[in-house]
């Protein structure tokens, strides 16, 4: 199976061009550009929700005719304060599309599912939480062979270059999970730390890929 990677475009949607239509598309989070901050200096939720729904009504129709009617696999990030799933669903796509945080899926022999939530950061974004325990085991419960999250797994992939001033981008109980209980992953798609987009490695038996900023094919 070929399944296109992407996560973290915050809007260039165009470098879904970059590779062959695949079998199926993996979208990883902050596929949406954001307004920014208000006059306050903070971020303004019901501000972002407007701004991507009406970046969708222009870009959406382009962004579909790219994505080719290939079903789409979805887990959103912090930057989306709507859902591409969603987006998709209400603009008739012409494939299936599922949000793999919600329920997973299976697809030729491969369980996919995931989870959105990233490790608390200043609280403005979407899908802070202080502990990721309980969608850890939710996501690992699902039994999947392929993993779909945001963030990656504390210790991969995951330095932001920032020291300990860094907002310490992993999660930890994922790592865990990974390490110490029985499952079937073989593949963990992610992204959110941008100074490893584009890099993978295999740990445990996991191929894990960080496709931050990127589009790329990767074959299970």
């Amino acid at each position: 199976m070929k399944i296109g990677h992407a996560s973290d475009l915050h809007g260039r949607y165009e470098k879904l061009e970059r590779i062959e239509l695949p079998d199926v598309w993996a979208i990883t989070g902050d596929f949406f550009p954001n307004r920014g901050r208000g006059p306050a200096g903070r971020i303004v939720a019901e501000d972002e929700v407007g701004h991507q729904i009406r970046w969708w009504r222009h870009r959406g129709p382009s962004i579909m005719r790219r994505l080719g009617g290939r079903p789409v696999l979805w887990v959103g990030g912090n930057h989306d304060f709507v859902s591409l799933a969603g987006m998709l669903r209400m603009s008739r796509y012409a494939g299936a599309v599922h949000d793999v945080a919600n329920q997973p899926v299976d697809i030729d022999g491969h369980r996919f599912a995931g989870f959105r939530e990233i490790p608390y950061m200043d609280g403005e974004w979407v899908g802070e939480a202080h502990d990721l325990s309980e969608v850890v085991d939710r996501a690992m419960d699902a039994d999947p062979t392929v993993l779909l999250t945001h963030a990656p797994p504390a210790g991969i992939l995951d330095d932001d270059g920032m020291g300990a001033h860094g907002h310490g981008g992993g999660v930890s109980p994922l790592t865990t999970a990974l390490t110490w209980r029985p499952h079937r992953v073989v593949a963990h798609l992610f992204g959110h730390i941008h100074e490893h987009g584009g890099r993978q490695v295999e740990e445990m038996g996991i191929r894990f890929v960080n496709g931050a900023g990127c589009v790329t094919t990767v074959e299970i």
